[in-house]
């Protein structure tokens, strides 16, 4: 089946806080994907938790679901969010579904 880039993995790398550049290991992190009419995906639950990878500075990583069907050529939307000392940011990423294996 084929996914965004084909991969089953998400990962967020290298959390900083943006102020005092420390790396933050210990924040809660997680991760909605949308369809490209906005809607959440089905074959996984949602949102994901991404896990803090120990001793790894500021690396977060789930695994989706192989279930979820996604369609070559169509635009998904990654919506991370994190909070962390008291704080929380979200950011977006956007992945096309291909055969072939690229990053985002």
């Amino acid at each position: 089946m084929p996914s965004p880039n084909n991969t089953s993995s998400v990962e967020i790398k290298g959390l900083r806080n943006a102020v005092t550049n420390e790396i933050i290991n210990d924040a809660d992190v997680t991760l909605i994907v949308y369809d490209s009419l906005g809607v959440i995906v089905t074959g996984d639950t949602f949102p994901k938790i991404l896990d803090y990878v120990a001793d790894s500075k500021g690396v977060y990583r789930s695994t989706l679901s192989s279930t979820i069907p996604w369609v070559v050529g169509q635009t998904y939307k990654y919506v991370y969010s994190v909070s962390a000392s008291g704080l929380t940011l979200q950011t977006i990423c956007y992945k096309t579904a291909t055969e072939s294996s690229c990053g985002c």
